[in-house]
């Protein structure tokens, strides 16, 4: 449409209105909570405004702890690295190092690491590099009649998550092996990890130890009910 690409999603939003012509229905439009973005901790802060591109950062550096407090979803968000940069034009933190990414709500935590990491503060979604994710699943073993919150461990060459809370690892991995090798674990081209109890692998073996046991060619799984 030949409209700039820069700017919030929000911005973006109202050049599409203008472009065509349309005014939003402001009265009706329900009061949004404000996100609150907190520097817990940094050795060195930077402010930069590239004019040729009409980009404002902000450039942390040395021990980095990021709070990220979302009222609307009653979730925060905290990220620890060797550097962060806010793009406070485009909303989005890109993160590098060492990185520590953990996510708190009310149910459950969720814990990511990895090397590098971008993701939009607007709606949560974001690639991990090299990335490895936990968390924690309920088994339900019936032979006993019982449950067990067991910590599983998702890897890949990068992992992407999306507003929905689904994640997609490519080259992935899942364990709940703690061991560096794990017992077992499976190894597969894609994986996706969907909504709670529904899973599914391509091209995916299954690994114990270091012995290749089983190949999924596709596998689906949800509660209840499996695909392959």
């Amino acid at each position: 449409l030949g409209i700039e690409s820069t700017g919030s999603i929000e911005e973006i939003r109202g050049k599409l209105f203008t472009y065509y012509d349309i005014k939003p229905d402001l009265e009706n439009k329900p009061a949004e909570n404000t996100r609150s973005i907190i520097i817990k901790s940094a050795r060195e802060l930077n402010y930069l405004n590239e004019i040729s591109i009409n980009q404002d950062y902000v450039i942390l550096k040395g021990e980095v702890l990021l709070e990220m407090i979302d009222p609307d979803n009653n979730t925060s968000h905290k990220i620890k690295a060797d550097k962060i940069v806010f793009n406070q034009t485009e909303k989005t933190i890109s993160a590098y190092g060492n990185i520590e990414y953990e996510i708190i709500r009310e149910e459950n935590n969720e814990y990511f690491h990895g090397e590098s990491l971008v993701f939009e503060i607007e709606t949560w979604e974001g690639i991990f590099f090299e990335g490895v994710s936990e968390n924690s699943r309920t088994i339900e073993y019936e032979e006993l009649s019982s449950t067990e919150e067991v910590p599983f461990f998702f890897s890949g060459d990068y992992i992407y998550r999306s507003s929905a809370d689904q994640i997609i690892l490519n080259k992935g991995s899942i364990t709940s092996s703690k061991n560096i090798e794990p017992y077992y674990r499976i190894d597969a081209d894609k994986i996706w990890v969907l909504n709670p109890g529904e899973w599914a692998i391509k091209n995916a073996v299954l690994y114990v130890g270091r012995i290749p046991v089983f190949y999924f060619p596709f596998f689906f799984l949800q509660i209840g009910r499996a695909h392959v």
